[in-house]
């Protein structure tokens, strides 16, 4: 590999410690909301409910997991999805770490839904199983444009849409989960992930990605790296692999057969938007820039 090559790769890890640092590595979730559907007080028979209810999913959670407590009105409901590519331990510590903060960051509400890059964790006082949601949604993006826009959306789209394809095919598993790669323009690789929760049928998680890549344009175009969340499935693309290829690639567990029900939501679209301190931003604009005027002379001479 000659030196033009090692310097894309430089620029590839040090975009990806970035990358990392800034949809990773923060104090609370990358991406939550609570929701405006009612709250409960301090001594209500809610409360008790969802104590138990957050006690036994952080405690028995595996790699989709959906649990009850009490009866109606005071139903407390909760599903936990684990990325299909972590191992248990990961997806416990995960799931253990959300119904945690989760109460800390919307103390009150009755509805919640949290994502981390391992996990996603919902609850609700009303019946979540098996029901297909597509709001609300939101999105997470790099703040970084790839070199050539319209190639890129173009290689991703056609990616994105191969995966949900694969993960639509997994229902009745607990993993409808899909990853693969391809190569964009300037040999540029893009790394995606699909993934529903195995509660609802395939059709419903085709419907639900559908509905998620279609929103990508408009929030994410060209983008390097970006995620689209909702409530039954959600997608990410990156420009370095931030996925375990093994456990992606191992065969999923049986489960057992989805609930199927359908429901309309008023949708309600969330962003948060990933920042970068002037520093961070200028250096990594020398850095492109560096690159980009070497292919330039390289390019010359070889002309």
């Amino acid at each position: 590999m000659g030196s033009g090559g090692w310097v894309l790769v430089l620029f590839h890890i040090f975009i990806h410690a970035f990358t990392v640092g800034l949809t990773v590595a923060q104090p609370d979730f990358p991406g939550y909301l609570c929701l405006d559907t009612g709250n409960y007080t301090q001594d209500s028979v809610y409360r008790k409910n969802l104590d138990d209810l957050l006690f036994t999913l952080s405690t028995k959670a595996t790699s989709f997991s959906n649990f009850s407590s009490g009866q109606t009105p005071d139903v407390a409901n909760a599903i936990a999805l684990c990325r299909g590519d972590v191992d248990p331990d990961t997806c416990r510590r995960c799931v253990d770490d959300s119904t945690r903060k989760l109460r800390q960051l919307c103390p009150y509400q009755k509805e919640v839904i949290g994502y981390y890059d391992d996990c996603m964790v919902r609850y609700s006082n009303r019946s979540i199983f098996g029901i297909m949601e597509t709001a609300p949604s939101g999105y997470l993006l790099n703040v970084y444009s790839a070199p050539h826009v319209v190639p890129f959306n173009k290689a991703l789209i056609s990616l994105l849409e191969k995966l949900q394809g694969e993960a639509a095919t997994g229902g009745g598993s607990t993993r409808m989960f899909a990853t693969g790669k391809t190569v964009g323009p300037d040999n540029l690789t893009i790394y995606g992930l699909v993934q529903c929760t195995p509660d609802i049928s395939g059709p419903q998680c085709s419907s639900c990605l559908g509905t998620a890549i279609a929103v990508y344009p408009s929030c994410c175009g060209g983008k390097i790296g970006g995620r689209v969340l909702s409530p039954s499935c959600y997608f990410r693309y990156e420009i370095v692999a931030f996925y375990n290829e093994t456990l992606a690639d191992a065969p999923p567990p049986a489960a057992p057969p989805a609930l199927h029900a359908e429901v309309r939501r008023k949708n309600a679209t969330w962003i948060v938007p990933v920042t970068v301190s002037t520093l961070t931003a200028a250096v990594v604009a020398i850095l492109v820039l560096f690159v980009y005027r070497w292919h330039g002379r390289n390019q010359k001479r070889k002309g």
